[in-house]
């Protein structure tokens, strides 16, 4: 007993082909935990003559290892998820374990991550949909014992947000938008969620309050002048939907031209006033 420093002796049956032998050692038997045993033994013959000493270390592993998972039980999607085993050992021998990991989806998916080697007790990975995800981690010592343990994440939606474009420049802070008759502009949208929401979304555009399109974008062209109100609504593929409009104002272009001409005159009659001014 090399970490106790106590003596064992035992006779062994041996098994001899004239050329080799060979015994077994029966942990259980012999009442060898867990830990580093030295081994000295010599053999005997029928005339009680005994050959050299001979030395050998063993190792004895007769307990199964313990798994310790930890990980958060609730999260968002699209949130990483650290996932620490780090906590499973096996006995007198520490955590020089061999994992493997097991991940089952929403939709009973399971997905098996081999890590390999040692010291890989940990994991981490990013859900993109809702739903319970379950979690299994399998350790193997050095003589093949295993042992397992699972726990279960619940996931929640995140619901869609979006920044509003029109012609591709980002106008959410906008509140109204001014366009003039005869104009063509393309509205769209820069959702913000986890790509697999982002493949599943349905978009509602309506023009005051009348459903105009369901496509992705959706093109303005030949609008009356007038205020109308956009409002574009997202819904992703667990139903929770976010909604955001603005104003469209459309004005003639004979309107546009007299409010420029009014404009210019008003700067040249300020212009003209405040020299006067100087020249007093």
């Amino acid at each position: 007993g090399a970490c106790t420093n106590q003596t064992y002796t035992s006779d062994m049956t041996v098994s001899w082909d004239e050329e080799s032998y060979s015994f077994t050692l029966n942990a259980t038997e012999l009442g060898l935990f867990d830990g580093r045993w030295n081994i000295v033994y010599y053999l005997q013959d029928e005339f009680l003559r005994d050959s050299p000493i001979i030395e050998t270390t063993i190792f004895v592993d007769r307990t199964d290892p313990v798994v310790d998972l930890i990980a958060v039980l609730t999260a968002y999607e699209g949130e990483e998820l650290f996932i620490d085993g780090s906590g499973s050992r096996d006995g007198v021998w520490g955590n020089k374990l061999q994992t493997l990991w097991y991940i089952t989806l929403p939709d009973g998916t399971l997905n098996v991550i081999d890590n390999g080697g040692t010291q890989k007790l940990t994991h981490t990975f990013v859900p993109q949909s809702s739903g319970t995800y379950t979690v299994k981690l399998d350790v193997f010592d050095s003589v093949g014992r295993t042992a397992s343990k699972s726990v279960e994440i619940v996931i929640e939606n995140l619901p869609p947000e979006f920044n509003f474009e029109i012609d591709g420049l980002n106008v959410s802070l906008t509140e109204k938008w001014e366009t003039t008759t005869g104009e063509s502009h393309e509205l769209s949208a820069e959702v913000i969620d986890t790509e697999s929401d982002k493949l599943a979304m349905n978009y509602k555009w309506y023009l005051d309050e009348s459903l105009v399109s369901e496509n992705e974008n959706y093109t303005i062209a030949d609008l009356d002048p007038g205020t109308y109100t956009i409002r574009l609504e997202i819904e992703d593929d667990d139903g929770a939907i976010h909604t955001k409009n603005f104003d469209l104002v459309v004005e003639s272009i004979e309107s546009t031209e007299e409010n420029n001409r009014l404009t210019l005159l008003a700067s040249i009659i300020l212009l003209v006033a405040i020299g006067g001014i100087m020249i007093f």
